[in-house]
């Protein structure tokens, strides 16, 4: 999530409790002013994180 930093987003990574370290979880908190249209970029946002991920890791199935 890290690449989202770029775009002035923050969205903590946390691994889960001792039962279940092997899976990470993103959090998304939202403030009460958090918009459709502050929605819509952060959807988009996360849109393009995705692509890149997938070119970098050459998933290039897995985009559109």
């Amino acid at each position: 999530m890290k690449r989202l930093v770029f775009t002035s987003w923050i969205v903590p990574a946390y691994t889960l409790a001792a039962n279940a370290n092997a899976i990470t979880i993103c959090r998304i908190v939202v403030r009460e002013s958090f918009t459709r249209n502050t929605a819509s970029m952060f959807r988009e946002n996360i849109r393009l994180v995705l692509i890149s991920l997938a070119h970098h890791y050459e998933h290039n199935d897995l985009v559109d």
